[in-house]
């Protein structure tokens, strides 16, 4: 037990790496004109050391043990993608908020409102981003089962695609 939750920790440590990226899926979606068809870049290099691991070293492991270790390291990472997605969500919900509160105010009384061609780019916007979080989410939930996970028993990763 100790030596398996050494391993988790040091796991978690080395896949989470990779997570800061997700704070870039916003304006790289954006930028894009068209709608997302593939992962970014980076989704398949968060698990790629708990790969290694598993290629290297699951032989070993009774496949019990390894599904279990697989499965705490899936859930931690679930959980950190999870609590990144919610702060980001909440960074630009704020950022959003503080658009619609300097659209319609002038000091010289033209209260001109956005047009509507300015609401749909927004909306688009959102829904490329909206639609590149799911392909992110459920490319990691991929790997994670390939890996062996136990996706059903990850609280995190089934709340993680409720949120997207």
């Amino acid at each position: 037990p100790g030596l398996c939750s050494y391993t988790v920790t040091i796991l978690v440590k080395r896949c989470s790496e990779k997570l800061r990226l997700i704070r870039s899926v916003g304006s790289s979606a954006r930028a894009a004109r068209t709608i997302p068809t593939e992962p970014s870049f980076f989704i398949p290099d968060i698990l790629a050391d708990l790969r290694t691991f598993v290629d290297r070293l699951g032989g070993l492991l009774a496949p019990e043990l390894r599904s279990t270790l697989v499965s705490s390291v899936v859930e931690e990472i679930a959980a950190r993608f999870l609590n990144i997605l919610i702060n980001v969500q909440r960074s630009e919900d704020s950022l959003r908020k503080l658009k619609k509160g300097r659209q319609g105010f002038s000091i010289f009384g033209n209260n001109v409102r956005a047009p509507n061609a300015k609401v749909e780019a927004d909306d688009a916007d959102e829904m490329r981003v909206k639609v590149q979080m799911r392909l992110d989410v459920d490319r990691l939930r991929a790997d994670a089962i390939e890996l062996g996970a136990r996706i059903e028993d990850c609280n995190s990763m089934v709340e993680l695609r409720r949120t997207v």
